[in-house]
């Protein structure tokens, strides 16, 4: 074996629960991430269904128990539907988790918590148990600590002194109240900590070591709860304080004060953005809030992230997605910055440079001054803004294949020589670039007349009228391009032959028109003809949904074009969809494909735990679209001076109240109401920039504008 599969935990975990079936292994059938926003991967927590969670990865696991008339209940051996599980008031990133062992409701909270700006991160775990019978009950609550768990890691020794537990000889665990710890050698027993108290035995030592590194143990509290009781018990867990550099990092202090951290952390995330929806359809708000949450919290440093461990870096394609719609939520501050990253260092991915990428570079910096007129920005960024533009310009023009710079490459990409070139030879002035390891032509074509024709508007915004008539040509020539490329071949795959079959269909093709590469017309009848093709022959055959198996958030990127051209029905049609297949019920995650897509960095395969979904969830770029695809049912904007209001809400809301507060467009930040009694909207608009609003609601609705606006 080499260094580093040596060092691949993951890969003893099938060995170990073959050899001992009677253990209750961890869950691994999904997750979610609690982190610091824009800290490192390593001090992430990933958390399992029932708050069975690894306060960071590779660190150990841990898990909250209920032994109860002779049984052990624990939330790994439950279904996901026996279980609740969200974020508190639907918003807050603090992961609640509900179930029942027996008669006793176990209520969980969990939450990351960073200690000033330092790089000091714990975790905080409030368990409340309740008596919801009728009758006394007795039962035995354990904090079980283990090797393994939602991201674990080797445990070499555990021992509890005043109310703390040491993990490898650090103190890592701390409990407010005192409880009988009890610890397990796997070398000296063969047993884990789960087996002992299923055989209804308790460990006697309070300190044990294990050379083989599986060692395990609990704490316990016995309590008595009479008809309606309940009782508190509150942890913290210093995110690898074991580390010999944080040496300096203080012990926690007694007491834990959790309600003070979890107040300080609500009042942090109050503070990002003060856009609110609500709608008759709270999964629609919910989803809107959950992927801010999601998403922010996955960004490491000025970098937007897919997901953390499985995609620790820019991936320039899926983080362009991330920023943007992180911008319209109203993460300004965030996305300004990742923005500049991007154009300054012209980040890329791990499939090295593909030809969408200047394009997506343009992207970040054209919306963020677009949403908040900073010119400022978009003066110190606007040199990158030139430079990817000059660079499509080249490829669209190219008379031999051409490769830029790529700062990172996977284990698995950098052998692969595909990647060794951005695009072939130009014809009839389209870029002929890579996309992965394909070559989807307007997919990647989107993306350059959106990078030439925000690199236009941005020079005109600054009065560098000679970049921007350069640009705007190259725009408008690639535009009727691709619009005379389309009859035939929009949304056709290239067969091996090299030609465009009519029987199969191009999955990307659609995504890009309208949102977010602008490149198409709403009343072209070639691509209108194309959409329903697709839908008819693709998505929805003889009137059936077929969803995208693999990549889904392509079906939601032609989802965000289909609410641009009206189709309502259809849109909420897919919704339903998604909003019945989240891979954590309650807490809005979807994951990216159905094959292997964790081992990108072989990153995963270092910790215990993670070893049977293969997807990557939360996945940030279907996260992102479904964070803008809430914005867009109630605002949409253009970038010819008209924002949209109820564009994608449905019937069935006539009757009901609904509003949005503080929501970025381009033209300004907008709150409205709609009132069912009078059949009115009330809006009121801090307008930036001269600008139209057009009702597109799907009954009566009439627009009513504050003074500040007649």
């Amino acid at each position: 074996m080499s260094f580093y599969t040596d060092k691949m935990e993951q890969l003893k975990m099938a060995p170990m629960r073959a050899k001992h079936p009677g253990w209750i292994w961890n869950r691994s059938d999904t997750h979610i991430f609690l982190k610091a926003p824009e800290a490192h991967d390593a001090f992430v927590t990933v958390v399992e269904a029932g708050n069975s969670f690894s306060p960071g990865p590779g660190s150990y696991g841990i898990s909250t128990w209920i032994g109860l008339d002779g049984k052990i209940h624990a939330p790994e051996l439950y279904e996901l539907k026996d279980m609740a599980w969200e974020f508190e008031e639907k918003r807050y990133p603090i992961s609640r988790a509900s179930w029942n062992a027996g008669d006793v409701r176990v209520d969980s909270a969990l939450f990351s918590w960073q200690n000033g700006n330092t790089i000091d991160y714990r975790d905080y775990l409030r368990v409340r148990l309740s008596n919801k019978g009728v009758k006394a009950v007795e039962p035995d609550f354990y904090l079980a600590i283990r090797s393994f768990g939602a991201a674990g890691g080797p445990i070499e020794s555990l021992k509890e002194q005043e109310n703390i537990i040491y993990v490898n000889g650090a103190p890592l665990i701390y409990a407010e109240r005192k409880g009988v710890f009890g610890a397990v050698s796997y070398s000296a027993t063969a047993k884990d900590i789960s087996q002992l108290l299923r055989e209804g035995a308790f460990p006697k030592t309070a300190a044990v070591t294990d050379p083989q590194k599986w060692a395990s143990g609990a704490l316990r509290y016995s309590i008595k709860l009479e008809p309606g009781e309940s009782i508190c018990f509150d942890f913290a867990f210093h995110i690898h304080a074991e580390y010999g550099l944080f040496e300096w990092l203080k012990p926690l202090a007694f007491p834990l004060n959790l309600e003070e951290k979890r107040i300080d952390l609500r009042k942090k995330w109050d503070s990002l953005t003060k856009a609110r929806i609500f709608t008759p359809d709270p999964r629609v708000q919910e989803t809107f809030y959950a992927q801010i949450n999601h998403l922010y919290m996955a960004a490491g440093l000025d970098a937007p992230h897919i997901s953390p461990v499985t995609y620790p870096v820019w991936w320039m394609r899926d983080s362009a997605y991330i920023c943007t719609a992180l911008d319209q939520a109203g993460l300004h501050d965030f996305s300004g910055r990742s923005a500049a990253h991007a154009g300054r260092y012209k980040t890329t991915c791990s499939f090295g440079a593909e030809a969408d990428l200047q394009g997506s570079r343009v992207w970040v910096i054209s919306e963020h001054y677009l949403l908040t007129r900073d010119k400022g920005f978009l003066e110190k960024n606007y040199q990158y803004v030139a430079e990817n533009a000059g660079e499509i310009i080249e490829m669209c023009n190219t008379g031999a294949p051409l490769s830029f710079f790529s700062e990172t490459f996977t284990h698995d990409t950098v052998n692969s020589p595909v990647l060794a070139f951005t695009c072939g030879v130009s014809s009839n002035g389209i870029c002929r670039g890579r996309m992965d390891g394909h070559f989807p032509l307007f997919y990647c074509n989107g993306f350059c007349y959106m990078g030439l024709n925000r690199a236009a508007f941005c020079a005109e915004a600054l009065g560098r009228n000679e970049d921007a008539s350069r640009f705007s040509a190259a725009a408008g020539k690639l535009k009727k391009a691709m619009l005379d490329f389309v009859p035939g071949h929009f949304t056709r795959v290239v067969n091996e032959a090299g030609v465009y079959d009519p029987d199969r269909y191009n999955i990307y093709d659609t995504g890009t028109v309208f949102f977010p590469c602008n490149w198409g017309d709403t009343d072209n009848d070639d691509i209108l003809n194309e959409f329903e093709n697709y839908w008819n022959n693709y998505l929805c055959p003889q009137g059936k949904m077929a969803h995208e198996p693999l990549w889904t958030y392509l079906e939601v990127n032609d989802t965000r074009n289909r609410l641009i051209l009206g189709q309502r029905a259809r849109v909420w049609k897919v919704l339903e969809h998604f909003f019945d297949t989240q891979n954590c019920p309650g807490l809005y995650t979807w994951h990216e494909g159905n094959k292997d897509e964790n081992s990108n960095y072989l990153a995963w395969e270092k910790v215990r735990g993670w070893d049977k979904a293969p997807f990557v969830t939360p996945h940030g770029w279907i996260g992102s679209l479904m964070l803008g695809m809430m914005r867009e049912i109630m605002v949409h904007e253009d970038e010819k001076g008209k924002i949209y209001l109820g564009l994608g809400v449905p019937e069935e809301w006539v009757d009901e109240e609904f509003f949005v507060e503080n929501l970025p467009t381009y033209y300004g930040d907008i709150s409205y109401k709609y009132k069912p009694k009078t059949h009115t909207v009330s809006v009121s608009f801090n307008k930036s920039v001269d600008c139209e609003i057009v009702s597109c609601f799907p009954f009566e609705a009439n627009i009513e504008l504050s003074r500040s606006l007649l």
